[in-house]
């Protein structure tokens, strides 16, 4: 599969080559004629949909989960991350839990000492 693109614009001029990620800003902003795309070093002009056609499925499912308005499921299989970032991450959730833990503290110590200080003051071993 190529990785760069021709496409027409609005004024039928070639334009091209463009990566992937410029061909699906321009075909998104509705710059392409016809939808037609030719891949680098061919000839022939085809349609988006008949070289990309996962693409295109995963955008019409990406449009209805859109348009309804119940939540999609979404399951998360694999996190694919560098060890160092990863570390990172995990020195970031632990500094950040550290004003979570004090704030959490902080309203314990007041629910203690609003407990104690309405319990009824009773007298120590007389």
């Amino acid at each position: 599969m190529a990785s760069r693109f021709y496409y027409q614009n609005s004024a039928s001029d070639p334009v091209g080559p463009v990566g992937l990620q410029e061909l699906l800003v321009a075909r998104a902003a509705g710059e392409i004629q016809d939808d037609l795309i030719c891949p680098e070093g061919q000839s022939q002009w085809a349609k988006f949909e008949s070289l990309f056609p996962a693409r295109q499925s995963i955008q019409r499912a990406a449009a209805n989960v859109v348009r309804n308005d119940r939540p999609a499921k979404v399951t998360v299989v694999d996190v694919d991350m560098p060890f160092l970032s990863m570390v990172g991450f995990m020195v970031k959730l632990a500094v950040a839990a550290v004003p979570a833990m004090i704030i959490l503290f902080g309203v314990g110590l007041f629910f203690l000492f609003a407990w104690l200080a309405a319990a009824p003051l009773v007298p120590l071993g007389r």
